[in-house]
């Protein structure tokens, strides 16, 4: 009789105890979320860029169109005019400001900034998607698509073009195993790999390794091994309605504004390796230590929240990093997925700044969302994030997209919507 009244009291407890910390955070949680005030710039005084909302997800030409917003507040900005550019398919501006590229049903069009006319408008071989553009403008980097016998859509290789002429100037072949994540760096015209293994567990997992391409001539410049790091796929022991779920964890990946330095953000763990991009070195692993209130820390006791139950998939986690303006700090947000009972679990790692010098991180904010977009504001002041919430009952999705400080990521403007959405950011010289 005695054990069984000690286990309803435990039962009771576990019960109570997630509703009482709840209604002890609930204050400290809501308080970190809270818009601060900022002092507004004198009238007259734009920043350098436009800043344009999309009227859903994924932003499809002719489909979905954009809205001006300040930059600032984030409010519409009635009767402002939008480039033609940025709703025919626009994503990729050059560094000084003079040409935008972007894709149309798998062709390239090249747009010139500073007249706002179409330039150029070609046809490559065969579906490509823009990935950067060089400092210049001149040269523009796109990843090939190609269709696999199942009829599934995966980059082959990437080619480099000329954007006066449409001319293909350089071919780089892909080979197994695909990219998880690439970049470019537009200054000195690198192409970086991040390539991640599959094997039987985590523990026989090859090294991930990061190659290097040179974009002008097409060699290859040199390889990067990442030892320690746990990256990649394996098949784990759960069974869903008689199939196997897998595990892969794929690491953040980004590149800092003077192309000088590497970021990979493990991500199994909070660490990140820093890689000299002149030497191919890795210059140090930061082990990051983050210091939370006690509003964090309960929210750590309580089981699986911020989370929400997802389509079954595959097990992991996945990281997604962006250097921020100044190259001293860096943004990580990401996804944890478990399987429970047959069940997948989501749980939103929210966004985090990492001070790269200190071997700080932040606490998260937009802890329930899916981060679409980061963009750093080029003033460095702030940055801009979307994130989007999986629909809740009812069905019904519910986005926000925020202002924030470059540092602290205090938010300083919030707009929310039942709808997803996503930003972009325009040069200003394009945006008038």
């Amino acid at each position: 009789m005695l054990l069984a009244r000690r286990r309803t009291i435990a039962s009771l407890a576990r019960l109570v105890v997630p509703f009482a910390l709840l209604l002890l955070i609930a204050p400290l949680v809501g308080a970190q979320g809270a818009v601060q005030q900022e002092p507004l710039p004198p009238p007259g005084t734009a920043p350098p860029f436009g800043l344009y909302l999309s009227s859903g997800y994924p932003p499809t030409p002719g489909a979905i169109g954009y809205t001006a917003i300040n930059p600032l507040t984030l409010a519409d900005l009635p009767g402002a005019v939008v480039p033609p550019m940025v709703n025919q398919g626009v994503t990729l501006f050059s560094r000084d400001g003079s040409t935008a590229a972007g894709s149309d049903r798998g062709d390239i069009v090249i747009w010139d900034l500073r007249t706002g006319r179409e330039r150029t408008h070609f046809y490559p071989d065969a579906a490509v998607s823009p990935v950067a553009l060089s400092d210049d403008g001149s040269r523009l980097v796109a990843e090939l698509i190609t269709r696999s016998p199942d009829a599934t859509l995966h980059p082959g290789m990437w080619q480099v073009f000329d954007t006066a002429r449409g001319e293909m100037l350089v071919t780089i072949p892909g080979e197994p195993p695909e990219a998880d994540r690439v970049l470019v760096d537009p200054v000195g015209w690198r192409l970086y790999r991040l390539d991640t293994g599959y094997a039987r567990s985590p523990a026989a997992l090859p090294p991930a390794r990061i190659r290097v391409d040179d974009l002008t001539t097409g060699q290859e410049i040199g390889q990067i091994s990442l030892p320690g790091m746990v990256a990649g796929q394996w098949p784990s022991n759960e069974r869903v309605q008689g199939e196997s779920v897998g595990v892969e964890d794929e690491p953040g990946f980004a590149l800092s504004p003077d192309g000088r330095q590497l970021a990979v953000v493990h991500p199994a763990r909070d660490a990140v390796t820093l890689i000299d991009t002149r030497t191919l070195r890795i210059e140090r692993t930061v082990e990051l230590g983050q210091a939370t209130s006690l509003g964090q820390r309960l929210v750590r006791l309580l089981p699986f929240w911020p989370q929400t139950a997802a389509a079954k998939g595959d097990e992991g986690t996945f990281r997604r990093a962006v250097f921020a303006t100044d190259g001293r700090h860096l943004y990580v947000t990401g996804d944890r997925y478990t399987m429970v009972h047959g069940q997948m679990i989501v749980q939103r790692l929210g966004l985090t700044v990492v001070d790269l010098a200190r071997g700080t991180i932040s606490k998260p904010v937009l802890a329930s969302e899916a981060i679409v977009d980061i963009l750093p504001a080029p003033d460095g002041r702030s940055i801009y994030a979307a994130g989007d919430r999986e629909p809740g009952q009812g069905g019904v999705d519910h986005s926000a997209i925020l202002r924030l400080d470059a540092t602290t990521l205090k938010p300083f403007a919030e707009r929310s919507f039942p709808n997803a959405r996503s930003l972009l950011l325009v040069p200003r010289v394009a945006a008038v």
